[in-house]
C-alpha cells in the first residue's frame, strides 16, 4: 500500500514538470519587433493585410531563433533561381547573418527554399522536407498559406540541432503533453486502485489481545506405512558450461552541408 502511493506522488510529480516544460515551450517568450522588412512581395502576391500579419510573425520568429526568415517574391527574368536567391539575400541587411529565403519566381513557376551561414540548420534534408511541406499551397496559389507555413516550418527547423531529425516526435509539444497526461494518469489510477483495493475484512476487526486459540485436542486415527527401495549410484560425472563475449562498435557522423538549396517549379 505504502509502495503504490509512494509510486502515485511520484507520477503526479512527473506529470507537473512535464506540462510545465511543454506549456514553457509553448509560451511565446517576450521579443522586441525591430521592424525590419524580412517579406518583399515584389510580385504582389499578397494583400496588404497578409502582409501584416506574415510580418508581425516572421518578425517574431527571426528574433526568437536569431535567424533571418525572409521571403523574396518577383517576376524576374533570371532562370537561375539559386543565383536570384543569392543576390537578393547578399544585397539584403541580412547580408553576413545566419538565415533561411524562401524565393518565388512567378515568371519561371518556380520556388527555392536556401539556408545562409546557418551551420547546417538548414542543409539539403531540411530544404527539400520545407519544398515538400509548401509545395500544395503554392501550386495552388495560395502563396500566403503558403508563406505562413514556411515561417513556422523554418522557425522549427532553427530550432533542432543539425544532425537531429526536426520531425522526430520528440520535439512535437502535443505527442509530449499526451505523454505526460498519459504517465500521470497511470500514477494516480495505480494510486487510486490501492486505495480502493483497502477494504476491510473480518480480520480488520479482530482484535489480536483477545482472539485466540483457548482450546486444542488431538485425536489419533490410524497410522500408515510405506516402504521406498534406495538405489545407490557410485559413479558421479558432471558438465562444464561457457561463456561468450561480445563486441562492440562505434559510429561516426559528418558534418551537415551549410547552405543547403531545394527548389520546386509550380
Amino acid at each position: 500500500m505504502v509502495n503504490k502511493k509512494k509510486i502515485g506522488i511520484v507520477a503526479i510529480i512527473v506529470l507537473a514538470i512535464l506540462i510545465i516544460f511543454t506549456i514553457f515551450k509553448t509560451i511565446d517568450p517576450f521579443y522586441i519587433d525591430d521592424g525590419k522588412n524580412r517579406i518583399y512581395d515584389e510580385a504582389n502576391l499578397l494583400t496588404a493585410e497578409e502582409k501584416d500579419i506574415l510580418s508581425k510573425k516572421i518578425n517574431k520568429y527571426s528574433n526568437k531563433r536569431k535567424f533571418e526568415i525572409m521571403i523574396y517574391t518577383t517576376n524576374s527574368d533570371e532562370s537561375n533561381i539559386e543565383k536570384l536567391a543569392d543576390d537578393f539575400y547578399y544585397s539584403s541587411f541580412a547580408d553576413g547573418k545566419s538565415g533561411v529565403l524562401l524565393t518565388l519566381n512567378m515568371k519561371e513557376r518556380e520556388f527555392n527554399v536556401r539556408g545562409y551561414n546557418e551551420n547546417g540548420y538548414i542543409d539539403n534534408s531540411r530544404a527539400n522536407k520545407l519544398s515538400d511541406y509548401i509545395f500544395r499551397e503554392v501550386a495552388k496559389g495560395e502563396y500566403y498559406k503558403g508563406m505562413d507555413k514556411f515561417i513556422s516550418k523554418s522557425y522549427k527547423y532553427l530550432g533542432v540541432r543539425p544532425g537531429l531529425n526536426p520531425e522526430s516526435i520528440f520535439f512535437n509539444n502535443f505527442i509530449l503533453l499526451g505523454f505526460s497526461l498519459l504517465v500521470g494518469g497511470i500514477g494516480v489510477g495505480s494510486m487510486l486502485g490501492g486505495l480502493l483495493s483497502n477494504k476491510p475484512t473480518g480480520i480488520s476487526y479482530r482484535n489480536a489481545n483477545n482472539s485466540r486459540i483457548i482450546d486444542k485436542n488431538d485425536n489419533f486415527i490410524t497410522t500408515n506405512v510405506t516402504r521406498t527401495k534406495i538405489i545407490r549410484n557410485d559413479s558421479s560425472g558432471g558438465s562444464g558450461g561457457g561463456s561468450s563475449g561480445g563486441s562492440s562498435g562505434g559510429t561516426t557522423s559528418g558534418g551537415n552541408r551549410v547552405g543547403g538549396s531545394s527548389s520546386r517549379k509550380f
